[in-house]
């Protein structure tokens, strides 16, 4: 017996392929939550196709990252390509743990701009 279908648009598979994509990592270092980069996100701003990075869900009043905004979407960081919520996560910490102070974004605005930010921590 073969039953033929495809794999992708079952129930089962949704499921197991489901990321946590829409949760919110807390990166305490910056103050400041972040989720993954989603498809709808890129097209919605209209962002390259194949971006990935992170996208700042919450700021808190004491962070150093003033300059950015909620909705900001950060791609790099000290000139590393940011994938997801975990990866940066762990750069932010891996970064600090080594002694730097200063970090450098590439980031995405509201307007879709492309800015350099550079932000040293105390």
């Amino acid at each position: 017996k073969v039953l033929l279908g495809r794999l992708e648009s079952s129930k089962e598979f949704k499921a197991e392929n489901k990321t946590e994509s829409d949760k919110d990592i807390i990166v305490e270092a910056l103050k400041i939550s972040v989720r993954d980069l989603n498809k709808n996100d890129i097209s919605k701003r209209e962002l390259p196709k194949n971006s990935t990075g992170v996208v700042v869900t919450k700021i808190s009043e004491n962070s150093p990252l003033k300059f950015v905004s909620v909705n900001d979407v950060i791609v790099e960081l000290q000139k590393k390509k940011i994938t997801n919520s975990n990866q940066f996560l762990k750069l932010v910490n891996d970064i600090l743990n080594k002694g730097q102070k200063t970090l450098m974004f590439a980031i995405y605005n509201s307007k879709n701009q492309r800015s350099y930010l550079t932000v040293k921590l105390n």
